[in-house]
């Protein structure tokens, strides 16, 4: 035996461990053959020697190729591919060759010794990877894969606790056995962890559980009636008190039955276990009914991708123009299709910066008009910027509204609206506004940022005005460069029949003096929010 086998049984003692008393009384023995060559077992020989031999690369913290030999459950736990690394009878367990010296390949060629190959060899080979020499247990009773662990055992006593409280203590803190369960199930045998734990590191239960790029973690009730308490009807105990032989309840939540306003789903939230397909539950879209999303009927058990974007909802979805998801959404941001805040995504409510008014996509301020545009800049030099705000901010008139050159929709899902691509239509066909008064018929010219024949600046029954300086064509852009100043619209007098050549300013208000006072300036009353004014509003002011 090796120097760090070299230890005493009786030196070292039981730890206290997940033992499960099951099938016999707690002074009951089990009756095993005579054998002259002993098991080791991980408790009483194969820790401490693991310890003193790996320890210093394959310990809890950072372990070498993830593979921890602290503990039991990290030395039988399998690789990245699934294999088991220790396996019962498994001549080929990577722990084996790693030990043995005539098949160990480096860095454990330097390491391995036939003292503690002997030990691990009998141990898998022979010795069923028995955990601790149990007068009561067989070997594999900490062993997940094996018919004698503990779970399994309990599980074919009809989850019969009382078995295990008779030696483990009804608070299973270790009873007569001096061997407690809650050293590994630190909140109990009879806890939700205990047995469903393991589903949070497990495709598909992970996906959920374990939240991810685009949603919060799920609860479990998302998807099944969750009990108060392990004993209760339903869970794994029929009304009969006897077991239930049948695979985990159906039963969806709150949210996967969620039909946002404004939508009707085709029935109520469907799993279909001959499938294992999920149909119409919300968290997968299947309650907007968008032909553009491409995986509203997932199946559970293939690739977490059936949750990626543009498979709940389209990328974007068929019912919007633009890509750019974070122009209203604050879950995305205005460059890409990631999402920013997953507790605000999947939520049963649609997340709209602001109050979802038509200020919190197209500008700030009273008006909420650009700047920023859609993009986020604020530039004047932008087409998309331009002269919003001056528009809007006038002080030669009242205010002038989006529907001046604009159709304002009533909702953010009006035909028109988001489901057709920028940029925003300009004088579109049909729609009659202030631009279009006194027979003016305007348009707007994208190439250059002019607009021409606007009733604002000029045009329709203005446009006989033969006036040095009128500018019937301002340019969008040229914000702050005099395109609206007094004299460009009309002269300063209008050159025609009805007003003289010497008229100024201050002559204006003679003739319209609801419009313009005597000092020529133009008259505009009322608070913010409500200035008003005789001057641009379509009709004609004439005493």
């Amino acid at each position: 035996m090796p120097a760090q086998l070299a230890v005493k049984r009786s030196a070292v003692g039981i730890a206290p461990v997940c033992l499960l008393v099951l099938a016999v009384g707690c002074t009951g023995e089990r009756e095993r053959p005579p054998s002259a060559d002993p098991c080791p077992t991980w408790q009483d020989d194969l820790a401490p020697a693991i310890d003193a031999a790996c320890a210093s690369c394959h310990g809890a913290e950072e372990p070498a190729a993830g593979y921890d030999l602290s503990s039991y459950e990290g030395a039988i736990a399998p690789d990245a591919r699934g294999r088991p690394r220790a396996a019962v009878g498994d001549e080929t367990s990577p722990i084996l060759r790693a030990a043995d010296p005539e098949r160990a390949e480096p860095p454990h060629d330097d390491v391995a010794d036939p003292g503690l190959f002997s030990e691990l060899e009998a141990w898998v080979m022979r010795c069923e990877l028995s955990y601790v020499d149990s007068r009561i247990h067989e070997p594999g009773i900490m062993n997940p894969r094996d018919d004698d662990f503990h779970g399994a055992l309990l599980r074919d006593l009809g989850w019969d606790f009382g078995e295990c409280a008779a030696c483990h203590g009804a608070d299973f803190e270790g009873g007569v056995s001096e061997a407690s369960c809650t050293s590994c199930h630190a909140e109990g045998p009879t806890d939700c962890e205990t047995c469903h734990g393991d589903l949070e590191d497990s495709a598909p239960h992970a996906a959920h559980l374990g939240g991810g790029a685009i949603a919060r973690p799920l609860d479990c009730q998302a998807c099944h009636p969750t009990p108060d308490d392990y004993r209760d009807p339903g869970h794994i105990f029929g009304e009969d008190g006897e077991v239930l032989d049948e695979p985990a309840a159906i039963e969806f939540g709150a949210l996967a039955r969620h039909t946002p306003p404004g939508y009707d789903r085709d029935g109520p939230p469907r799993y279909d276990r001959d499938t294992q397909t999920c149909t119409n539950v919300y968290c997968h879209g299947g309650a907007f009914d968008d032909p553009a999303a491409s995986q509203t009927a997932p199946t559970w058990t293939d690739a977490p991708d059936q949750a990626a974007c543009g498979t709940c909802h389209g990328d974007p979805p068929a019912d919007h123009a633009s890509e750019a998801c974070g122009h209203c959404h604050p879950t995305m941001p205005r460059d890409g299709t990631r999402v920013l805040d997953v507790n605000l995504h999947v939520t049963g409510e649609v997340a709209i910066h602001g109050d979802g008014d038509c200020a919190d996509c197209h500008g700030t301020g009273e008006f909420g008009a650009p700047p920023p545009d859609l993009a986020g800049r604020t530039s004047t030099d932008f087409v998309t910027v331009g002269a919003h705000r001056a528009h809007l901010q006038t002080g030669i008139s009242a205010p002038l509204r989006c529907e001046a050159c604009h159709v304002v929709p009533d909702e953010l899902h009006s035909p028109g609206h988001i489901d057709t691509p920028p940029p925003a239509e300009v004088f579109p066909p049909g729609h009659e506004s202030l631009a279009h008064a006194g027979g003016a018929e305007p348009s707007w010219d994208r190439d250059t940022a002019t607009c021409s024949d606007v009733y604002c600046h000029g045009g329709g029954d203005l446009g006989g005005d033969g006036a040095p300086g009128v500018n019937r064509e301002p340019r969008w852009t040229a914000v702050g460069e005099g395109e609206a100043a007094c004299g460009g619209c009309h002269g300063v007098p209008p050159v025609d029949d009805d007003h003289e050549p010497d008229f100024g300013l201050t002559d204006c208000h003679t003739c319209h003096g609801d419009t313009v006072d005597q000092f020529g300036n133009i008259i505009v009353t009322g608070p913010p929010g409500a200035r008003e004014s005789a001057h641009i509003d379509g009709e004609l002011d004439a005493d």
